[in-house]
C-alpha cells in the first residue's frame, strides 16, 4: 500500500519541462532573430510589439539580381501587415541569381500568415518585377521555414529584367540598351522610351553653332548628335599667332570672318 501510495503521489506531481518556444511566450522573453534563423538572417521582419511565432523565410532568385527585395507578412485572422525591405550588401548572389534569408518575427494571435517576396529591378519604387507568396498556418509558440521562389530574365546582365519577364530592358541581347543608357544616334531605342532617334534627338531641326552659324541637327560620327553646318569655316584659336591653331582645342565654326586670333590651318 504505501508503495502505490508514493507512485501515485509522484504522477500527480509531476510536470513537463516547457520547451524553448514556450519560454519566449510568456510574454517576457519574446523570440528573436537569432530564435527564428540561427543568427543567420540577412534581414529582420518584425511588429513593433515582438512576437512569439516565427518563420525563417528563404528568398531565392534566379536569373537575374534585383536592386532591391521586398519581403512582407500579412495576418489572415486580422490583416495586418509588416514588410521589410533588403538591398545593398545584403543581397547575396551574382548577377544571375542568389538567396537571402529573413526572420519574420510575428505576433503570437496570427494563426495564419501569408508570406509574400516582391524583387525590384534597381530601387524599392515603382511595381515590382516579380511576385511570389505562401500561405502558412502558423501556430503560436512555434517556428518554421518556408522558402520563396522568384525567377526572371536578365540575360544580358546588365541589371535590367527583359520585359517579357515583367522588367523594363526592351532589349535583353544588348548590355548598352536599357532604360537608363544614354540614346545615341544609331537606329536603336538605348533608352528603350519607346521613341525614334529622329523624335528624340530631334534630327533634322535647326540649330546654331558658333556666333552666328545655323544649321541642322545630325548625327556625328561618335553617334552623338551635331549641328551640321555646310557652308561653316572650322578654325583653331592660334594664341602664340605662330600660325598654327592649338593642337589640344576643338576646332569652332565660323560663318563670316575668321576672327583674329584663329587660323584655318592644320593643328600643331
Amino acid at each position: 500500500m504505501i508503495r502505490t501510495a508514493l507512485v501515485v503521489l509522484l504522477l500527480g506531481t509531476s510536470c513537463t519541462v516547457p520547451s524553448l518556444e514556450e519560454l519566449h511566450c510568456d510574454g517576457s522573453d519574446p523570440l528573436d532573430a537569432d530564435d527564428v534563423a540561427g543568427g543567420k538572417a540577412d534581414a529582420v521582419l518584425q511588429a513593433s510589439s515582438g512576437g512569439c511565432t516565427g518563420v525563417k523565410v528563404t528568398v531565392a532568385y534566379d536569373g537575374f539580381k534585383p536592386g532591391c527585395v521586398r519581403v512582407l507578412a500579412r495576418s489572415g485572422n486580422s490583416g495586418r501587415e509588416i514588410s521589410t525591405d533588403v538591398t545593398g550588401n545584403a543581397l547575396k548572389g551574382g548577377p544571375t541569381g542568389g538567396q537571402i534569408i529573413v526572420a519574420a518575427v510575428l505576433p503570437g494571435d496570427w494563426d495564419s500568415t501569408r508570406v509574400e517576396a516582391q524583387a525590384f529591378e534597381r530601387t524599392c519604387t515603382g511595381n515590382p518585377v516579380v511576385t511570389n507568396t505562401q500561405q502558412l498556418s502558423t501556430t503560436r509558440g512555434q517556428t518554421m521555414a518556408t522558402s520563396v521562389q522568384l525567377s526572371a530574365k536578365d540575360d544580358d546582365l546588365d541589371g535590367y529584367v527583359s520585359t517579357l519577364s515583367g522588367g523594363t530592358d526592351c532589349n535583353d541581347q544588348r548590355p548598352s540598351v536599357h532604360p537608363d543608357a544614354e540614346e545615341l544616334c544609331n537606329d536603336l531605342d538605348d533608352n528603350c522610351n519607346g521613341q525614334s532617334d529622329t523624335v528624340e534627338l530631334r534630327l533634322g531641326q535647326a540649330c546654331t553653332e558658333g556666333p552666328s552659324c545655323e544649321g541642322t541637327r545630325a548625327c556625328g560620327s561618335d553617334m552623338k548628335v551635331v549641328c551640321n553646318v555646310p557652308n561653316a569655316i572650322q578654325a583653331y584659336p592660334d594664341v602664340d599667332r605662330d600660325g598654327h591653331g592649338d593642337k589640344n582645342a576643338s576646332a569652332q565654326s565660323f560663318c563670316g570672318n575668321v576672327p583674329t586670333g584663329f587660323v584655318t590651318a592644320p593643328p600643331g
